[in-house]
């Protein structure tokens, strides 16, 4: 259980971290069953249940993994970081980067990618050793107080005042805890490893909504609602999303801006290297001139009357 004070950190920063929070029988299950569905994965298509696109795996993992969201100390953490006690499940999902996928991952919020209510909760659990060196995920603190920002993209960090960016190691059997809002991404990996990751999505049993599930799921209590719909059902994407042409058209604006800019730019620097070139000449020709001067009679007749000024004291 957590304290009023571990709770309260919460929800200052979007991002808690449990250690040791699953029991050593757990952990030594889970490693073994990482084996198992890690081969299942390498072998997809061959008559088994689990596929991978790039760092996503879809279907059924072994059941010691899939059903880590029913664990006791999970559930109890997740109530009291939501302030709820009927809770329900929003989705499961394993994230890869090993030799077969290692790109980096632009620093985002979930929140815009999903639907239902806002109030939702991440229970990232490692199934190998996770830190920076595997691509570990760095997490803005305090990012969630920004809300739904819209708009599921690369939030550029620059935009926004400073703030703390932690990127934790955990060991097999530590859970991270983030709000959906809060901003997290991830680098390339810098050695060879694997860095299976399990989100584990909670939320509000008030809020029916269900992402990559058989059927809605709940975790503890009752259900508080009588709506469920799962992501994308009855819903045709327009071919640009609402909200999103007033984007294309400023980056289209923006880009056409830069280009013109560029041309300008361009042209600048092609004047001034022909200026340059022009001086170049124009010097080139006044110490051929200088040159000329020097070797002729007239130069040579008035260097000998200085000479001679000097030896007579004409020049004082």
């Amino acid at each position: 259980m957590l304290s009023e004070a571990e709770i309260q950190q919460f929800q200052q920063d979007g991002v808690l971290i449990v250690r040791n929070l699953l029991s050593p029988e757990q952990v030594a299950a889970i490693k073994t069953d990482w084996q198992r569905a890690r081969q299942a994965i390498s072998n997809q298509g061959q008559e088994n249940h689990l596929s991978r696109v790039d760092r996503f795996v879809f279907g059924r993992l072994p059941a010691t993994i899939q059903d880590l969201y029913k664990t006791e100390a999970l559930v109890k953490i997740a109530q009291q970081l939501l302030r709820e006690a009927n809770i329900a499940l929003y989705m499961t999902r394993l994230l890869i980067k090993d030799a077969d996928w290692n790109g980096p991952v632009a620093n985002h919020q979930d929140m815009p990618a999903f639907h239902g209510t806002m109030q939702k909760l991440s229970a990232f659990v490692p199934l190998q050793p996770h830190n920076p060196a595997t691509g570990g995920l760095k997490v803005v603190k305090g990012s969630q107080r920004y809300g739904n920002l819209g708009v599921f993209g690369t939030i550029h960090l620059e935009a926004f005042p400073a703030m703390e960016i932690i990127e934790p190691s955990l060991d097999v059997g530590d859970v991270m805890f983030v709000d959906f809002l809060t901003w997290h991404y991830s680098e390339e990996a810098t050695e060879p490893s694997e860095r299976p990751l399990l989100q584990i999505a909670y939320q509000s049993a008030e809020d029916g909504a269900y992402y990559e599930l058989e059927q809605p799921t709940l975790v503890a209590g009752e259900w508080k609602t009588e709506y469920f719909t799962r992501h994308g059902h009855g819903v045709t994407a327009n071919a640009i999303a609402p909200g999103s042409a007033k984007e294309v058209q400023e980056l289209t604006d923006r880009l056409a801006q830069v280009q013109q800019d560029l041309a300008g730019a361009i042209a600048a620097q092609t004047q001034a290297e022909r200026e340059v070139q022009q001086l170049q000449a124009e010097l080139n020709q006044a110490l051929n001139t200088v040159q000329a001067m020097k070797s002729s009679k007239f130069w040579k007749l008035r260097g000998a009357w200085t000479k001679l000024k000097k030896t007579a004291g004409l020049g004082r």
